[in-house]
């Protein structure tokens, strides 16, 4: 484990970002209930994060056989920003915060993120808005006769409010298997998954 002393890092971020969104060969009326997308538009975007991590020697955690620096702490951020249109101008606000823990003792690694972000004009207050959570956690090594495995877990819950008639959240490629994810779309969603993976006697050993 690195010296707690040399590992402690925190950051401050702030940021600006600049970009649009100019459809000079599109002769159709564009509605308020179809895609953003393809609106003509202009948006400036403001984020300040704040970030508090230590590192601490692991291995076979994310990167199978090799040592690693595994993160514990948490950050926090908060964006502003405003978007200029014909349709429908709007403000926009968001907060988003993460946190992780690897415990030294078991190597346990539990991770959680927190994001809500929403649109705001005079017309119709907050709206075009979305929650999302997220849970992680990898288990310690495993031992299973010669080999060890370790158990990956994710949950998350994705909401939207207030959104377009036709704005919905699809599922992606990678939270379900069997038939094409967009053929599932709503309003809110939440995903689970586990997974396990085996480490023979030869990747005990780092490289």
């Amino acid at each position: 484990v690195f010296n707690e002393k040399n590992n402690f890092n925190k950051t401050l971020h702030i940021t600006g970002r600049l970009y649009g969104t100019n459809n000079k060969n599109r002769k159709d009326t564009i509605r308020m209930d179809q895609i953003h997308f393809y609106k003509d538009r202009l948006n400036l975007l403001l984020s300040m994060q704040y970030t508090s991590l230590k590192y601490y020697k692991g291995m076979q955690i994310f990167d199978l056989g090799r040592s690693e620096f595994v993160p514990t702490g948490f950050n926090i951020g908060i964006v502003g920003g405003y978007e200029w249109c014909k349709i429908q101008p709007a403000g926009y606000m968001e907060i988003f915060g993460n946190y992780s823990y690897f415990n030294r003792e078991n190597e346990h690694y539990y991770g959680a993120s927190l994001t809500l972000a929403t649109f705001l004009n005079k017309e119709n207050g907050f709206n075009r808005g979305l929650l999302n959570v997220t849970a992680q956690h990898i288990s310690n090594p495993l031992p299973l006769g010669d080999f060890t495995y370790r158990i990956y877990s994710n949950a998350t819950y994705t909401k939207g409010f207030k959104r377009y008639p036709n704005e919905y959240l699809f599922m992606t490629d990678n939270e379900i298997r069997g038939f094409k994810a967009d053929s599932l779309f709503g309003g809110h969603k939440m995903g689970l998954s586990i997974g396990a993976t085996a480490l023979s006697p030869v990747l005990k050993y780092d490289f």
